[in-house]
């Protein structure tokens, strides 16, 4: 088996989104996310792509991909803290050597693995049916291994890490740790599909659990095992909850990787030695790993330089829903989406991202204007552009009439007539910045500028 790490320093940052479920309002409940900072619900596969690399906390640059799960709290005396001591690792394992187990066992399915095409999505929960290892059926075996796993580690005094493990349970213990592990394995049988209505019945779990294990002939597609691994440093002990207020433990991937990428990796980086059934083979396949006994140096990825920081959660309250989810009494937790703070529709491009805080102790703040003022100055804009466009229509035909014999004179009080409409829109624009707008009853009462007199004499046609 080959294993890949990608190790996430921080998150991206936490907003009631989700992209694949609701992209037109706000989720259920709050998410942290991981690579790009465009998680807003409208992000699409085009704004994950091309998100720069400063504004991703990917360790690489050729990953876009974008993880998240419900949000994690700390409870005291009933008031919610939203955890943001956290780090991330997503894991993708293969394993190549199941063509030949396909040739052993003609009766199951046994795929070769291919990498994720653009536009993939996919959701996972540690309920899923097949996430226990037993299979479609329930079907258990002394191989099969569950997707859920939680463990609670201190150090020695040596540096060793001490861990008490809740195999395929997700556990947020009431004791304090060094830092709490979280992982879900994500199922690997594919029937071929982009996505589902659901958004998992296109994706199955393994018969057996395993990397390795055989497909569902109804999924007999293979890619490769993304687990995401949430580490909770300085892990403090009492009332932890997660967002959705569930005892399960979810995960979504929003594919993002440039495309060929994965699949050279995939097709390039040898498994290392390690015995047989190995789940956690040492790291390998990108420029920096936890060891140096990697096998493929010649990687397509490079590092990151300019990891991002996190989204300031001033931002997301100006870019996303105007709500308190930091720290707050009453933790905004629905049963479905579209509940609770609207969404904030994007006011940035496909493909584009919005401005962000650089210091979120003065973060960027929205200006409000008068809808009146707004209003009067966009009418009078447009009523001078298009007085603007009728004079120098004019003037064209005038041109095309006379076949370039133009008599000088009306030139000239063409052009005085721009620049007087010209200075009417400004005085104009001025006054109305200053003084309130009148009163509709006042405006039926005004008088109409009156134009100086212009000496336009009719020019005689050729």
């Amino acid at each position: 088996m080959t294993k890949m790490c990608l190790f996430y320093e921080r998150p991206s940052g936490h907003a009631r989104s989700d992209p694949i479920i609701n992209d037109s309002c706000t989720s259920s409940h709050v998410h942290t996310f991981y690579g790009p900072k465009a998680f807003h619900p409208s992000t699409t596969y085009e704004d994950l792509i091309n998100t720069p690399n400063n504004q991703s906390t990917s360790p690489v640059n050729e990953n876009k991909s974008l993880y998240w799960h419900p949000s994690i709290y700390q409870v005291v005396g009933g008031t919610y803290n939203r955890v943001s001591n956290l780090d991330s690792s997503p894991y993708y394992r293969w394993d190549k050597s199941v063509v030949s187990l396909y040739d052993q066992d003609a009766n199951k399915e046994y795929p070769a693995v291919e990498a994720f095409p653009p536009g993939f999505r996919m959701i996972a929960a540690s309920t899923d049916i097949g996430a226990d290892g037993c299979g479609l059926n329930g079907e258990c075996t002394e191989d099969s291994m569950h997707a859920m796993f939680t463990e609670g580690c201190n150090y020695s005094n040596n540096d060793e890490e001490q861990c008490v493990s809740y195999d395929g349970q997700f556990v947020l213990p009431t004791q304090a740790y060094a830092f709490v592990g979280i992982s879900l394995n994500m199922p690997t049988c594919w029937n071929g599909e982009l996505d589902s209505s659901d958004h998992k019945s296109h994706m199955r779990y393994t018969l057996n659990g395993q990397v390795a294990g055989p497909c569902p002939s109804s999924h007999p597609r293979r890619v490769p095992q993304v687990q995401l691994f949430v580490r909770i440093t300085n892990y403090q002990g009492g009332t932890y909850e997660l967002a959705d207020g569930k005892t399960s433990f979810h995960v979504d991937f929003f594919n993002g990787w440039e495309e060929g990428v994965l699949q050279t990796i995939i097709d390039n980086c040898a498994p290392q030695e390690q015995e047989m059934g190995e789940f956690n083979p040492p790291c390998d396949c990108t420029p920096e790993t936890a060891d140096d006994t990697q096998t493929y140096t010649d990687t397509p990825l490079t590092i990151n330089e300019n990891v991002a920081a996190q989204v300031c959660d001033a931002d997301v309250k100006r870019l996303i829903a105007h709500e308190d989810i930091d720290v707050t009494d009453n933790l905004p937790r629905y049963t479905e989406s579209c509940q609770g703070a609207s969404m904030i529709p994007r006011s940035w491009g496909v493909g584009e991202l919005p401005s962000f805080s650089t210091d979120c102790n003065n973060p960027i703040t929205t200006t409000s204007t008068s809808s009146t003022v707004a209003s009067t100055s966009t009418t009078s804009s447009v009523a001078s552009k298009l007085t603007v466009f009728i004079i120098y229509f004019c003037l064209m035909c005038i041109l095309i009439v006379h076949c370039f014999s133009i008599q000088p004179q009306l030139l000239l009080n063409l052009h005085q007539l721009l620049l007087f409409s010209q200075q009417q829109h400004q005085q104009q624009h001025q006054q109305q910045l200053q003084v309130p707008r009148p009163l509709l009853s006042q405006q039926h009462h005004q008088q109409p500028q009156t134009l100086p007199s212009l000496n336009v004499s009719t020019p005689h046609l050729i």
